[in-house]
């Protein structure tokens, strides 16, 4: 759920949105503060405007030789993002590869070497994907792999689906 972008707004669907209890939540929360952006001075209820505890990133798709989406790692850079930023985590990639041999894939790759459970779940065109059924081995099945060699240490999270992504086309891709 999103604050209101207008309209009232109160403490309780600030707890709600955050999934705090409502006794003692006050805008000096550090939780609070971080979805409203505001590391010190005052925070209003204004400044919680329109916000959503649910990390999402708007990735325009580019196109890396086969490759679509967002890469800024293994040498390559291709498309773009409104935020790097999820649970934490630094994101480095969303890639969509054509398939080989049965269905197309679907990675996230995460900087440094991460944990299968860094995020629980991603959601592209209405697809969840979660991270509690990757297996750890690169076999043909969805995976989890971390990597560390001449291009920095990296986490990749890899999905085989069945859809599609289209170059220049902006994608609303959400984490949990």
């Amino acid at each position: 759920m999103t604050l209101p972008a207008s309209g009232s707004i109160s403490l309780s669907q600030v707890a709600s949105e955050l999934s705090l209890p409502t006794a003692g939540i006050n805008l000096n929360n550090s939780s609070v503060r971080s979805l409203a952006g505001k590391a010190s001075g005052a925070v209003s209820l204004s400044d919680l405007r329109g916000k959503s505890a649910t990390p999402t990133i708007h990735m325009t798709a580019g196109t890396g030789g086969t490759h679509k989406g967002y890469l800024n790692t293994l040498g390559t850079t291709y498309g773009s993002v409104d935020n790097t930023s999820v649970l934490g985590q630094t994101v480095i990639g969303l890639d969509w590869a054509p398939p080989t041999t049965g269905p197309s894939a679907f990675a996230v790759y995460l900087s440094g070497l991460q944990a299968q459970n860094a995020f629980a779940w991603v959601n592209i065109l209405g697809t969840t994907l979660n991270t509690s059924s990757l297996s750890t081995v690169a076999s043909g099945n969805s995976y989890y792999v971390q990597a560390n060699d001449g291009y920095g240490p990296r986490t990749m999270y890899v999905w085989f689906i069945g859809f599609t992504i289209t170059s220049g086309t902006v994608y609303t891709v959400t984490f949990g």
